[in-house]
């Protein structure tokens, strides 16, 4: 019927405290996002996710495309807009930078 626990040395208490680390970790990394760039198109905004994603760089895509107005304010404001965390803005603008660049090299 019940059930006893091990002592604060045993081996849940070792658990709980890897959890409670993991946590601690979790909550310290996730600090506000910012916005970093307005972004031109689909596709600059699709490549530039994929490199964040293999660098493993938190961040956060938003389109400003709105079906109610049928994409008005992405000939207006720009395709969307990435969001990331202060630390990691400048290294966001380098890699958004480089694909500018390679962008116009092509044309």
């Amino acid at each position: 019927m019940f059930r006893s626990f091990p002592a604060i040395g045993g081996t849940r208490a070792k658990g709980l405290t890897k959890i409670s680390r993991v946590i601690t970790l979790i909550l310290m990394e996730s600090e506000p996002y910012i916005q970093i760039a307005v972004l031109d198109n689909f596709f600059e905004a699709q490549l530039l996710e994929s490199i964040l994603k293999e660098r493993s760089i938190p961040h956060h895509l938003r389109s400003y495309h709105d079906t109610a107005y049928d994409g008005l304010f992405q000939v207006q404001k720009g395709w969307g807009e990435i969001r990331g965390p202060q630390n990691r803005k400048a290294h966001i603008l380098d890699l958004l930078e480089d694909i500018r660049k390679h962008n116009r090299s092509e044309s």
